[in-house]
Order: C-alpha cells, then sequence, then structure tokens
C-alpha cells in the first residue's frame, strides 16, 4: 500500500514517524508532501530523511513564480478538478497568499502577491502536482484540514480521480481523534452508527459521562483548545528580554537564506501585535463602543439571537463555511432576517480580541439591530441567555445543543447530523427569516439522541493528545493530570487509528 501524508508544519514530523511505526505491522510505502520550509530543515538535522518521496510546496512556490501565465492551462485544470466549486476557492484558502503577511497577527487583507501571482500559483502547482499523483499513484491520501494551496489542490485533483482521502479532524469531544472522508466534513462512519444506533454501552457510558460533566461546568475544554491570553506580571518583565531577541532575529535574518512565505515578516512587529499592541487595541476598542457593547446586567434586557464570530483568518470560514467568508456580511444577513422583536448578539473570538480593526465593528454596530457582548462575557453565559444561535462552522454550537437551546447551522459541521429540531442545517440563507422561526418554535431537546450521537463519535475515534503531545503547541488546554504526555504512546494510537480507517 502506497500513503500519500499531506502536512503542514510539524505535522510532517509526526505523519513521518507514524508512517514508520506502521511499517511494523503492515506493507506500507510512504511520500509526502512538506509545506513548511523552516520546520522541515530544522527536522532533517536529526532525522534521516529520503527526500526522493518528499515534494516540497516552497519549491513549488518559487518556480511557479517565473512561469508565463497561460489562461487556456488554467481552465484546463479548471474543468478537470474544479467542476463543482471555484479555483478561487483553493486560493482563498490559503491566507499566506490571498492575505497579507501580518494576517495572522492583525486584520491584514492586502495580499503581497498579486492577482496575476495567485494565478501562477494555481497554474503552475496544479498542473506539478496532477503530474505528481500521476507517477507516484498513492492509494489513499491522509491530510489534515488543509490550509494551503498546495494541500487543497492535492485533494481536489485526489477527489477527481477518486483516491481514498482520509482528513484528520478533531472532535471537539475531550481528546477523540477521527477521520472526515473529504473536505464537506463528511463521517460516514459515524452518520451509519448514529442511524442505525449501532456502539457498544461503554460508548454510552462514555457520553452520558461527558453530558453529565457538560451540566456541572457548564462545558467540557477540548484537547488543543487556545487558552484565553492574560497580560499578567510575568509576562510585563519578560518582555524587555523578549523584545531585544525578536530584534536580534531580524537582524540575523538579513544575512540568513531566503525563507518560504509562512516565515515573512518582521518577528519583532509580530511580537508587538501579539502583545502590547492587541491589550492597547483592545481596550481602546471597549472605550470607543462601550455605548453600543452589552453588560453581563443586560442581557435579561431584550430577546437575543447569538451569532459567535470566527478567528480570522481561519478555514472554519474558507473552508467549512463557503459563501460566509466575509463575516460583516453574515451578520448585515441574520440582522436583516430577524423576527419582530428580536435582537442580533454578537460577541468576539478570543484569539481575535484585539487584533480587528475599528472600522470592522463599526461596520457591524452600524447595522440596525446589532448588538456587541462585553469581551469579558464567558460563552455558555451568552448562549444561556440566547433564545436561538447562528453558527457558521464552530463548536460553540455543539455547546448551544447541550445548553438546550435551537441552533442553525449554515456551515459544515460533524453535529449537523443531528435531528433538524435540534440542529437545523441551513442550504438556502434566502429563507434564513422562516428558518429562524421554524426553529424558535419547533425546537426539541432530546438528550437521549444527543447520547447515542456521542457514542457513534467515541466508537469512531481515538483518544489522543494531538496537539498538547504531537503537535507540542504552547498555550493549549483539554488535558488533565491523568493525561497520557507519552509522544510514544500517543503516536501508536494515531497509527491505530489509521489503521481503523486504512
Amino acid at each position: 500500500m502506497r500513503i500519500l501524508y499531506s502536512t503542514m508544519g510539524s505535522l510532517f514530523k509526526v505523519f513521518f514517524e507514524a508512517n514508520q511505526e506502521l511499517k511494523k505491522s503492515i506493507e506500507v510505502e510512504g511520500i509526502f508532501y512538506a509545506t513548511d520550509k523552516h520546520f522541515f530543515n530544522k527536522y532533517k538535522k536529526t532525522t534521516p530523511l529520503n527526500e526522493h518521496i518528499i515534494v516540497k510546496e516552497w519549491d513549488l512556490h518559487e518556480k511557479a513564480l517565473n512561469q508565463k501565465l497561460d489562461e487556456s492551462q488554467i481552465k484546463r485544470l479548471e474543468d478537470l478538478y474544479f467542476k463543482d466549486e471555484s479555483l478561487w476557492d483553493a486560493i482563498i484558502n490559503d491566507r499566506r497568499i490571498y492575505l497579507g503577511i501580518y494576517c495572522k497577527h492583525k486584520q491584514d487583507e492586502i495580499s503581497s502577491f498579486s492577482e496575476e501571482e495567485m494565478l501562477k500559483f494555481f497554474q503552475f502547482m496544479g498542473t506539478e502536482l496532477a503530474q505528481f499523483l500521476l507517477e507516484s499513484n498513492p492509494n489513499v491520501i491522509i491530510s489534515f484540514a488543509p490550509t494551503t494551496l498546495g494541500e487543497y489542490l492535492l485533494l481536489a485533483i485526489a477527489k477527481s480521480k477518486k483516491i481514498k482521502i482520509l482528513i484528520l479532524r478533531h472532535t471537539k469531544i475531550r481528546n477523540y481523534i477521527t477521520f472526515a472522508s473529504n473536505l464537506k466534513e463528511d463521517f460516514p462512519l459515524i452518520k451509519k452508527d448514529f442511524l442505525g444506533e449501532n456502539y457498544l454501552d461503554s460508548h454510552l457510558k462514555t457520553a452520558q459521562e461527558y453530558i453529565k460533566e457538560f451540566k456541572i461546568k457548564n462545558g467540557v475544554s477540548y484537547e488543543g483548545n487556545i487558552k484565553k491570553i492574560k497580560f499578567n506580571k510575568k509576562a510585563t518583565l519578560s518582555f524587555p528580554l523578549n523584545f531585544i531577541r525578536n530584534i536580534i532575529f531580524d537582524f540575523r535574518s538579513f544575512f540568513l537564506p531566503k525563507l518560504d512565505v509562512h516565515s515573512r515578516g518582521f518577528a519583532t512587529y509580530k511580537f508587538l501585535l501579539d502583545g502590547v499592541l492587541r491589550n492597547l487595541n483592545k481596550t481602546v476598542q471597549s472605550f470607543i463602543f462601550q455605548k453600543k457593547i452589552i453588560k453581563k446586567n443586560q442581557l435579561t434586557e431584550a430577546k437575543y439571537i447569538y451569532f459567535p464570530l470566527h478567528s480570522e483568518p481561519e478555514i472554519a470560514l474558507t473552508l467549512f463555511s463557503k459563501g460566509y467568508y466575509n463575516q460583516i456580511e453574515v451578520i448585515r444577513m441574520i440582522a436583516h432576517s430577524l423576527p419582530a422583536g428580536y435582537k442580533l448578539l454578537i460577541n468576539e473570538h478570543p484569539r481575535n480580541l484585539g487584533r480587528r480593526s475599528k472600522s470592522f465593528y463599526a461596520q457591524i454596530l452600524n447595522t440596525p439591530m446589532v448588538r456587541l457582548a462585553d469581551f469579558s462575557i464567558p460563552t455558555y453565559r451568552l448562549i444561556k441567555e440566547s433564545k436561538l444561535v447562528i453558527i457558521l462552522s464552530g463548536f460553540v454550537g455543539f455547546e448551544a445543543v447541550l445548553h438546550n437551546k435551537p441552533i442553525l447551522s449554515l456551515g459544515n459541521t460533524m453535529f449537523n447530523m443531528l435531528p433538524k429540531t435540534m440542529v437545523n442545517d441551513i442550504k438556502d440563507h434566502k429563507q434564513l427569516n422562516s428558518e429562524i422561526k421554524w426553529s424558535l418554535k419547533n425546537h426539541h431537546f432530546q438528550e437521549e439522541i444527543v447520547t447515542q450521537y456521542l457514542a457513534s463519535v467515541i466508537k469512531n475515534s481515538i483518544s489522543i493528545n494531538l496537539y498538547n503531545v504531537l503537535l507540542n503547541k504552547s498555550g493549549r488546554q483539554g488535558v488533565t493530570v491523568d493525561s497520557d504526555f507519552s509522544y510514544e504512546s500517543n503516536l501508536k494510537n494515531l497509527v491505530k487509528l489509521i489503521k481503523f480507517y486504512l
């Protein structure tokens, strides 16, 4: 069996070592698509790599810009691999190409690449990757949700060639990890077991324990959830040293080889954007919009429909909520669809606090019937005080289900498979007003059904500390004192999951 692993950043290490472990039990050949030059070069210093089986995205980037734009070639790629979507879906999904250099750190929507350069990336990378798949002929592609143009193209081409696709997905139920079968968040094994009530008593028991804990704590933190940033005394004292370190890093960078699109921009500016400037911006915005911000004690003064903002840039918008990329327009659309007597309450995603521009909030708050929740109010309070929750693709939707609130889902989520009386999966936004009214009238929470859904998820998933252990991400939540922090055992669980889905 030949497996192509599409890897982002440190996931290259995880998938490479998982393939080595997989070889111990089945005959398998691994080939790799790597996207991050900096991490790759760092990893190969300690690990022998056969680079003949590795395609490097940064090499494709460099060659693409030296090509001549050929509209007939772009049309051919579109006809072959993008029959049911726009080729721009692939480009937009890659924030490093479509948005500005600092888009991860602030609202930066002006790309450093021209329209022609973006199309050159699509043209050359699409052609090269189609040939690569033809020559390598993998039986299956294993990926994480794609965040780069190359990863997206690989999956689009593989779909047209009917190559099996497995996309690693966090269920956001504790630390359960599973695989989706495509980019539409389809989970056929989970759905089959859910509809057929095919699970063990042990799965039901775990699901019941999860619901019980959720009710007691008003939520259960999932593994990998990003902690809220606190600007404490320790961070203040360490600021001068960290500031100097970043200045030195930027100075040295002038004399280092050219990095890929993942590593552009000044580290010092990013450091300031993620720290002091972010905190200052949040404080200033809170003051400017204080008259339009709803405080905790005002939540009961109106009938609210709640819409949680997504972090930007994020695949929750570009990949799982296609058509709803502009959240300002989404909010206006919802506000213009509100039934009489209701107001729309929005709140900021913790990851984006202090990162958006003042004009972003101004445009939202100039829309009639729209209110902004105070940044300090916990999400569960906003859910509990609302009459209905509208989501794009966030896990807040499932939290709202467990808080006994009707949900309207505009994007693709795993829990869209729940009955319409709990999760109303909207396919046509033109019917939003009537669907809001329908859900308000016909909402019916059934704990037994939710328990069965959770049991089906648990049955087709494996406990893996993906972010905290395998990817070694900092500032993450969801692990407990009894969690398994062994890299080796978590890697073996990932291999077990791969074998289950192969």
